[in-house]
């Protein structure tokens, strides 16, 4: 009996008659890494997971937290974010969610849903126009890797363990994840330990500390509170930039070779305009503030969820770089 996700390599196969071979082996061994961490199909209702976790480069310095989520089979779930003094409750079902927390996290809890979402990123990736197969070391193993494109939208990487197929790294706008480990779960696997780089700087690690079938919740547990308004989740996929205005680079800083990087927390309105911009990541006052004269200009598509464009938070990153 074949999997829908089956059906949908076969149909595009048989869809692109000029199919290259290459092509082909790209397109199976991203269908083999997605296949082999499913886990919304292992036979499981309800899933909780526990991943204990540190971020690095902050402004405030590295810190320590704890993610713990219960993922339901259908699509919908909660995830439960400390981090020191801060702590956040994000509920999500389809493409949409919703978030309450007091400011922006001081951790780039993004990276968390995509590692959620992987299996949907790799589902994504079949979806693309351009496809290529190559090697890359990865801990002193070589690995077979498939490229897959779509520009200027979309780049995803992947890098399958030989034996298992699992992913042991993937690369996706300009983020590399590092699975060193897996947890098994019935027949699939889960991530039990990675690693988060931006740029060749690491930004997160973290260990999968539980992972097991969960009594079902009461209904409430999956419910927001009256008034919170619906997000993008992260299954609506990243914004696009539809306008970008390049940061003046200050004098003094070339100057005084000064270089780092800028990451900002921000709000995204519907039609795509940037708000809330809240440094995350310094790289000093006179690099931030060239960085947020920039981004505050900067316009993106509006991120479409279920049909409708709507509101997002997201994370923003500004390198500077001497050899710029």
């Amino acid at each position: 009996m074949k999997t829908a996700s089956g059906l949908l390599l076969l149909l595009f196969l048989s869809a692109t008659p000029a199919l290259t071979q290459q092509n082909a082996e790209a397109l199976a061994l991203l269908r083999r890494a997605a296949d082999s961490i499913d886990i919304a199909n292992a036979g499981m209702n309800a899933l909780a997971l526990e991943m204990e976790f540190s971020s690095y480069g902050l402004r405030e310095g590295d810190e320590n937290g704890t993610y713990r989520a219960v993922w339901l089979a259908s699509g919908s779930g909660r995830a439960d974010v400390t981090a020191g003094a801060y702590s956040e409750t994000v509920w999500w079902a389809g493409q949409r969610a919703w978030r309450q927390a007091a400011g922006y996290s001081p951790v780039r809890v993004s990276q968390f849903e995509k590692i959620l979402n992987l299996r949907e990123l790799l589902l994504n990736a079949l979806r693309q126009e351009n496809f290529k197969t190559h090697t890359k070391k990865i801990d002193g193993t070589k690995l077979k890797c498939a490229l897959a494109e779509s520009p200027p939208d979309f780049s995803l990487d992947a890098c399958v363990d030989p034996v298992a197929g699992r992913p042991s790294y993937v690369e996706t706008g300009g983020i590399e994840y590092e699975f060193p480990s897996y947890a098994q779960l019935g027949d699939k696997l889960f991530p039990s330990g990675f690693k988060v780089s931006e740029r060749g700087n690491r930004i997160l690690t973290g260990t999968l500390t539980r992972l097991e079938r969960s009594v079902m919740p009461s209904p409430d547990f999956f419910q927001p509170p009256p008034g919170v308004v619906p997000i993008a989740g992260p299954r609506c996929g990243d914004a696009q930039l539809a306008k970008k205005t390049v940061p003046d680079y200050p004098a003094i800083a070339r100057s005084n070779r000064t270089q780092g990087t800028v990451t900002f927390g921000a709000s995204l309105s519907p039609d795509g305009k940037v708000s809330d911009l809240q440094v995350l990541q310094s790289a000093g006052p006179i690099l931030d503030n060239a960085a947020l004269a920039a981004v505050t200009k900067w316009q993106y598509k509006p991120l479409v969820c279920d049909g409708v464009p709507t509101a997002a938070q997201i994370d923003i990153t500004v390198n500077f770089s001497l050899s710029q």
